[in-house]
Parts: C-alpha cells; sequence; structure tokens
C-alpha cells in the first residue's frame, strides 16, 4: 500500500488553498496540496515537506479528517489552518515543477462554498463528494471527529 497525504488548507480568509493542474489532452482539474510519504517519514512530517516543496507553506494541523482507498493507494488528507504560503515559482521546489512534462500547477484559492466547488473539478471524487455533503448539510469541518485518534485501525 502506498501512502500519500495531502492538505485542506483553510486560509485565514476562509479560503481552501487548492491547486489547478492543467496537463496536455486534458481538461484542467483541481486537487490538495500533498504527495507521496516517503520512507521513514511520519504521515505529518510527510505532510509538512509537501506543503513547504508545492506552496512554500506552513500550517496548524487540525486533524485527519478523512482516509481514501483507492487501489494500492491509501490518501490521508488533514485539516489545517495555513498560516503563510506562497504562488512564486522560485518559493516552490519539487519534482512537479522541473519536469514540464507533468504540466503545470497554479496555486488558486476558492471558497469553501458549495457554489464555488461545484464549479471546479476537484479530484479525487471521493473528496468533492465528501467535502460537498458537508458543506450542503451546514456542518463545521473544524468539528468533525480527529481521524488520528482511531488511526491505528487503518495501519
Amino acid at each position: 500500500m502506498t501512502d500519500r497525504v495531502r492538505g485542506l488548507l483553510i486560509t485565514p480568509d476562509g479560503d481552501l488553498l487548492t491547486i489547478q493542474r492543467i496537463r496536455l489532452g486534458q481538461d484542467p482539474y483541481w486537487v490538495l496540496p500533498g504527495g507521496g510519504v516517503e520512507s521513514g517519514e511520519d504521515l505529518e512530517t510527510a505532510l509538512a515537506r509537501e506543503l513547504r516543496e508545492e506552496l512554500a507553506a506552513t500550517a496548524e494541523v487540525h486533524s485527519l479528517l478523512h482516509i481514501l482507498d483507492h487501489g494500492a493507494e491509501r490518501q490521508y488528507f488533514y485539516l489545517a489552518r495555513a498560516q503563510d504560503w506562497s504562488a512564486e515559482p522560485a518559493d516552490r521546489t519539487g519534482p512537479e515543477f522541473t519536469d514540464p512534462e507533468r504540466g503545470e500547477y497554479h496555486l488558486q484559492p476558492i471558497q469553501l462554498t458549495v457554489p464555488a466547488l461545484t464549479a471546479i473539478s476537484l479530484k479525487p471524487d471521493p473528496l468533492a463528494d465528501f467535502l460537498l455533503n458537508h458543506l450542503r448539510s451546514g456542518t463545521d469541518l473544524f468539528a468533525l471527529p480527529d481521524l488520528r485518534t482511531s488511526q491505528s485501525t487503518w495501519a
């Protein structure tokens, strides 16, 4: 099983920081910042590293909000408050920014509302559905259970 981490980074304005992906031959889509967990890293260390690489960001992790299994991959989605970040190319590092074959990555804050999220193609679809269901019901994401307390059942 390959582990990946993603951050639902909420800005002080209440927006969700997303990355718009533009790849040749595909419609644009949006993802949350994050990536693979390296050998020897724990999940939150990997998340902090990925946020630094992709957004030059630091964030205060609030909770493990959602876990999604897809084939041989498990994605851990952490809810966090973004403290600082940058869209400047010089501030961002990682293989995705040095390999033109991987397409374009554009930082894009999105309002955390049903209309704003339904207007974009947020991937993966099960995560978008999870967020939209909670937004439609008026649930405060910060009030949802922290799955880190039951994470041992996923190991």
